[in-house]
């Protein structure tokens, strides 16, 4: 990735902070050497970043993938809050919101990347697999059992089973 070329904040439409355009670096870096293959030196060598200024913000590897995992979830996060938090319409409305949201983002060459790289490196670091998924999955299954809470008297299933059901089926 010789000539690597600092990105723009495309969602902010402004050159984004220093420790935003280290994520925007790293995220490419991981992705396309994997974490292993990932070094800092290099990757401050070909981004033009300085070593120094990687570390003032992420003092290890460890701790800018760890960054790098909870940027790309947040979109995840405040999209599935958004959807979670409408509680308008019906039942049917509600749930095809949240598959319409949770496909829109896990289904992304990006995320898709990134998930085989969480998940490769969680077979080495539990903590990587548990942190993913508290601030992913975790947060789906919070939102549909506080929806599903609402229907149980209905259906006589428990809230967790009808939020493991509706994600296995998603």
């Amino acid at each position: 990735m010789a000539g690597m070329k600092k990105k723009k904040n495309a969602s902010r439409g402004k050159r984004p902070d220093k420790r935003g355009e280290i994520l925007d670096i790293a995220a490419d870096y991981f992705l396309s050497h994997g974490y292993e293959g990932t070094s800092i030196n290099e990757m401050a060598r070909e981004s033009g970043i300085s070593k120094e200024s990687i570390y003032r913000y992420f003092r290890s590897k460890k701790k800018l993938f760890g960054a790098v995992v909870d940027r790309e979830l947040e979109d995840y996060q405040t999209r599935l809050r958004a959807v979670s938090s409408a509680r308008t319409g019906s039942l049917r409305k509600q749930l095809v919101g949240i598959a319409e949201t949770l496909l829109g983002v896990i289904t992304t060459g990006r995320t898709l990347g990134l998930r085989r790289l969480i998940f490769q490196q969680a077979s080495h670091n539990r903590e990587v697999g548990r942190h993913y998924f508290h601030i992913g999955p975790g947060q789906a299954y919070k939102h549909l059992n506080s929806l599903f809470a609402t229907q149980s008297a209905r259906s006589g299933f428990s809230p967790a089973d009808l939020s493991r059901y509706f994600l296995a089926l998603v």
